[in-house]
């Protein structure tokens, strides 16, 4: 499929897939690109994040998966940020 084998090989890719890969480079260099034009003082970070968005969408890629909540912060089992509260204390507005 991709990435690295049992022994630590890297597949050898196809003319094919190093193209394929050579693309979505050049749309992620133009998506960051557009998002760093986008950005100035005052504007919100959703304008920057929404025009980053169209761009591949304007080359014909189909999005991926996005997190529900980006930004979250990781939690322990009981809901709490690591290593910053006791017990007793409810941070569910910061998980």
């Amino acid at each position: 499929m991709g990435g690295w084998g049992v022994a630590g090989r890297g597949e050898i890719k196809t003319g094919t897939a190093l193209e394929a890969m050579r693309e979505a480079g050049r749309v992620v260099a133009r998506a960051l690109a557009a998002a760093r034009e986008a950005a100035a003082v005052g504007v919100p970070p959703s304008e920057p994040d929404e025009v980053a968005r169209a761009v591949p969408a304007g080359a014909g890629v189909r999005p991926g998966r996005r997190p529900a909540r980006p930004y979250a912060r990781p939690c322990d089992a009981a809901g709490r940020p690591p290593g910053r509260a006791p017990p007793n204390v409810r941070h569910a507005d910061r998980c």
